[in-house]
């Protein structure tokens, strides 16, 4: 997924012309390093050097110093810049996922091929060809398209997560908006080829179906017919056909599975007990039109009229919260069921790219799966405006943004008072951020406080501290 930017290439806004520690060998156009215990430098006489921030200086850099901040001590403003633009942070989310990987691709004509197999053969799943070998060929093309949509499916999701961490990155350092707007809108248009290319994988009706059978009650079940005898007592047959039932909801709410799958549960319902034996037969034949049963009820409740896309819902959509350590992030949409995905993959119109916000379109059975307690997804009744990514539940004020004068060694008179959304930004750029801090501030004087007990004051109002360096 290539792309030109480099380290040099991004705007230093406040930070230019920040001094930092280097060291380097005793040359002109040796590279410089971050640190004295650097494995790359060898030199035996190591100079020392306190050199203005600048391109230049960027471009001496040694790779790996530079992707590890540099030059303040860790903690500070000018370190936690450098760390978050490094190779494995801002700038790699800018430069991945623009265009297909050349080492996993496929064509859209692949995909949609893949696609039109898989739902063929989900519309024969279910038939009884236990005695017939399904052909080698065809079984082969079947999991290769199953891989294609694992694939696509994939890169969706990491697509929108990166998208979501370079919004979240840029939100601390304003400057380099508009430089990293033209990426932005490249990986933007790149995320909605891949939601096209998954929401081919997607039956929609199937998905309002599957809402339809989630969401029905229990119903009365025929634990005293005679087809069921072979199970044992009239209590054993209740066990079995409420497990069967909630075997068959929960089979809903998987969407690669598709009905033929629901309809092949009728086995179950048999199993431990010999072909050979008699009602073993009747047993099986039973519980399929009492399958076939239940899904008529589903197929009812999700009748045409009720298919159409008619309320709107707004979608938070699961990323890292403010103050979430960058490195403890998980992926995007982790957890989250393939019903789940389907639905966004196929209704969602106002995705708002670097939002963690989405507005859906979405059948009323499917609001309503949602909107309830066993859904994975929080969601809530659209208000008619749509949050932007500036106000998707991140703070965007000034005072939260980091700049010179905000934990960095600079006379006091130079600092900042440290905000709640210091904190939560320290917490989230920092991998070391729970330490002690040396706090100064009119109400208490020099302070020596840890992490904890600063936000917890900032959390009640207060105003006290101008600045707080780590110890």
């Amino acid at each position: 997924m290539g792309s030109e930017l480099t380290r040099t290439d991004v705007p230093l806004g406040p930070f230019a012309g920040s001094l930092i520690t280097v060291y380097s060998a005793k040359s002109k156009a040796a590279k410089l390093h971050g640190s004295r215990q650097c494995r790359q430098l060898r030199a035996s006489d190591v100079m020392t050097a306190k050199v203005s921030l600048d391109e230049a200086v960027l471009r001496r850099l040694w790779t790996r110093c530079a992707a590890r901040g540099t030059g303040g001590r860790r903690g500070t403003g000018l370190d936690m810049f450098l760390l978050a633009i490094g190779e494995t942070g801002l700038l790699c989310h800018l430069q991945s996922y623009r265009e297909p990987d050349e080492d996993e691709c496929w064509t859209d004509h692949e995909a949609r091929a893949a696609a039109e197999l898989l739902r063929v053969q989900q519309s024969l799943d279910g038939h009884d060809g236990e005695d017939e070998e399904d052909d080698a060929s065809l079984r082969e093309a079947r999991e290769e398209a199953e891989n294609l949509r694992g694939l696509v499916f994939s890169h969706w999701c990491g697509a929108r997560g990166s998208l979501l961490e370079a919004q979240a990155l840029l939100a601390h350092f304003p400057w380099l908006e508009e430089w990293a707007k033209p990426s932005l809108r490249i990986k933007a248009r790149y995320l909605e080829t891949l939601r096209a290319q998954a929401a081919r994988f997607v039956d929609r009706e199937e998905l309002v179906v599957a809402a339809a059978a989630m969401a029905l009650p229990v119903p009365t079940l025929p634990c005293a017919d005679p087809a069921f005898a072979v199970l044992g007592g009239n209590s054993r047959v209740s066990s079995v056909l409420v497990r069967l039932w909630h075997r068959w909801q929960s089979t809903a709410g998987r969407l690669w599975e598709g009905p033929g799958a629901r309809a092949y549960l009728s086995c179950e319902i048999v199993r431990g007990i010999r072909s050979s034996q008699k009602g073993h037969g009747a047993a099986r034949a039973e519980a399929a039109r009492l399958i076939e049963s239940w899904e008529g009820l589903a197929r009812a409740a999700a009748a045409p009229v009720d298919r159409a896309p008619k309320r709107r819902l707004t979608a938070h959509v699961p990323h890292a919260s403010a103050g979430t350590p960058r490195h403890v992030v998980t992926d995007f949409l982790d957890g989250l069921d393939e019903w789940t995905l389907g639905v966004l993959v196929t209704w969602a119109v106002q995705p708002g790219p670097g939002s963690g916000v989405l507005t859906l379109e979405v059948p009323d059975l499917v609001a309503e799966r949602l909107l309830g307690p066993a859904s994975g997804l929080p969601c809530s009744p659209a208000d008619g405006t749509v949050d932007s990514p500036e106000h998707d539940g991140r703070t965007g004020s000034e005072p939260g943004r980091l700049r010179p004068g905000v934990f960095d060694d600079t006379p006091v008179f130079d600092r900042c008072p440290v905000t709640l959304d210091h904190i939560r930004a320290l917490r989230t750029l920092a991998p070391t951020a729970n330490q002690l801090y040396l706090v100064f501030s009119a109400s208490g004087g020099a302070e020596v406080l840890p992490l904890t007990t600063l936000e917890r004051r900032l959390t009640k109002g207060w105003l006290g501290g101008p600045h707080s360096r780590r110890q």
